[in-house]
């Protein structure tokens, strides 16, 4: 990868921010004055790289609609992590998609191996604790320094898709094989099915590789999408406020789900919805009901970041899986694809931690022609 002084500062972007962000959710932490550091760090490199970048009129107009729609998150919110989403798809002006994914799996290859490491050698806890698994009962599993078992499967899964989209072009059958052997090896350390299952899947379709797979994706990619966002934010309230066999059905589901509904639905009932977000107060949760993990990601996106923040992002992800499907880009879709439906289950889309793929909202900058792509790449 050919370094240069227009790419540098997109580089040292995601360095920073993977750097910034790789403990969350494990039990080593950063200080948070070093964090704040960190922080004003990728806000001088985005800066950096956007005067850097070429923008023809069409570009600016985009990113200042995003920007401005990410201002407005903020400022209602007090969040950064909306506006660093956004800052990752927009530096995407200054790289190819395989030098940031590149960038991004080094980096995280590393943050994730020391933590593993730390827990090992006993600097930090190993986490073997038993996970529920609703109607299909509990099992142990161990977290290697991550607060939970599942957080350690998702870095897995990030990683291996990462890999993935490296390889996008030359994906080996061998390749897939060692994937898998990762994929089971991480089941039988962490019993996270959900991860695992999606990795599964996912290989299993680069396998067949053909124009079956193709159709596939054309064909039921955005139906399947829908149906999914809609179900992760309509189930919530149809557990709080169905009756009768609708009811019955919902709560058939929610159990299959392992209660995502019902610790989703608390959030419906003790917040308000708003334009563009606010903080939830995870400790009135713990108060009221016993419990404050919200792992259905896209209700989190709904209170966080709001209705305009939320339906930016929604947008942003069916733009860009649309103009991937059409250049024929079926590994970028399929990994796409697998964030979502994870989030289903796991709070993974609403930040950069447990996500990569806001990278591929530069669909919607980019205003290049299809035969002027493989630039792009």
């Amino acid at each position: 990868m050919l370094i240069t002084k227009e790419k540098l500062p997109a580089i040292l972007f995601f360095i920073v921010s993977e750097i910034m962000y790789s403990f969350e959710l494990t039990y080593l932490k950063l200080p948070s004055a070093f964090y704040n550091v960190l922080l004003c760090v990728t806000f001088i490199l985005f800066v950096m790289s956007f005067l850097q970048s070429q923008w023809d009129m069409s570009k600016l107009i985009k990113v200042g609609i995003m920007l401005l729609i990410g201002l407005g998150v903020y400022l209602s919110s007090k969040e950064s992590l909306y506006l660093m989403l956004l800052f990752s798809a927009i530096v995407m002006n200054n790289l190819s998609y395989k030098e940031a994914v590149k960038t991004i799996f080094v980096t995280r290859l590393v943050m994730t191996l020391l933590i593993i490491l730390s827990s090992i050698v006993g600097i930090i806890p190993l986490n073997k604790m038993v996970v529920s698994k609703g109607i299909f009962g509990s099992a142990l599993g161990y977290g290697l320094g991550y607060i939970h078992p599942n957080n350690l499967a998702q870095a897995i899964f990030v990683l291996c898709s990462l890999y993935l989209c490296i390889n996008y072009d030359s994906i080996k059958k061998r390749k897939l094989v060692v994937i898998l052997l990762i994929d089971a090896i991480s089941y039988e350390v962490t019993k996270s099915k959900t991860s695992c299952i999606i990795l599964l899947i996912i290989c299993m379709l680069l396998f067949l590789n053909n124009d079956f797979t193709s159709k596939i994706i054309k064909k039921f990619t955005m139906p399947y999408l829908s149906i999914v966002i809609g179900l992760s934010i309509f189930g919530p309230m149809l557990y709080t406020f169905s009756t009768g066999k609708l009811q019955s059905i919902v709560y058939s589901l929610n159990g299959y789900l392992n209660g995502r509904f019902v610790n989703a639905s608390n959030m419906f009932i003790s917040f308000p919805i708003t334009l563009f977000g606010k903080i939830i107060n995870l400790d009135y949760l713990q108060r009221m009901y016993g419990y404050n993990v919200i792992d259905n990601g896209y209700v989190f996106l709904l209170f966080d970041y709001g209705i305009i923040g939320f339906l930016l992002i929604v947008f942003l992800y069916f733009y860009s899986i649309r103009k991937l499907i059409q250049k024929n880009l079926n590994v970028f879709v399929l990994i796409i694809v697998g964030f979502l439906s994870l989030g289903m289950m796991e709070n993974v889309i609403r930040a950069m931690f447990m996500n990569f793929t806001m990278i591929f909202w530069y669909e919607f900058i980019n205003s290049q022609r299809n035969n002027m792509f493989e630039e792009k790449l």
